[in-house]
């Protein structure tokens, strides 16, 4: 189950659930998972630390027992369910996209080869070349990495296409 899967489960039982980055703040957040909290009736009932497997909680001063109207059964089920998943399945991976040019291509003798917007981790610079990718140059960009690239350079990078990448290569 990942993630997402789990909070909807949570909110459709009918429970408030909260996310905070940091587990010793009360700094709420809508993007990380460090601590969720799963209340009823404005009373804490479970805490999950999801990025440790195992990681939960559930101390309540017995608010559990006066619950009505909630399925608290289902509630445990699913979070026990959740805690029991390793760590790096609960996520979906991000996906990742090449940038080619839509007209311009690599002529190697008798073949050509598309072309794909890079960029070099040393000067920050971005190129033009295929789709290899190692240490030192990245060639897949995640939709957010392309809308920086958008913001910072003013384009909306009209000449090139998004193609998914299938197999991710390092």
């Amino acid at each position: 189950m990942k993630t997402k899967e789990f909070i909807e489960k949570v909110e459709k039982l009918g429970f408030t659930i909260e996310y905070y980055k940091n587990p010793f703040s009360n700094i709420k957040s809508n993007c990380d998972y460090d601590l969720i909290t799963i209340s009823a009736n404005n009373q804490v009932l479970v805490k999950i630390w999801a990025n440790c497997q195992y990681a939960i909680s559930t101390i309540s001063d017995g608010h559990s027992c006066y619950l009505y109207g909630y399925d608290v059964d289902e509630l445990y089920k699913v979070c026990f369910e959740y805690v029991k998943i390793p760590v790096k399945d609960r996520e979906d991976k991000e996906k990742k996209f090449y940038l080619r040019h839509k007209f311009l291509c690599d002529n190697a003798g008798l073949s050509s080869f598309d072309v794909y917007l890079n960029h070099r981790f040393e000067d920050g610079s971005y190129f033009i070349y295929g789709s290899g990718q190692n240490k030192f140059v990245k060639s897949q960009f995640t939709v957010k990495d392309i809308e920086e690239i958008k913001e910072k350079f003013n384009t909306d990078l009209s000449d090139f296409e998004m193609v998914e990448v299938e197999d991710e290569k390092v």
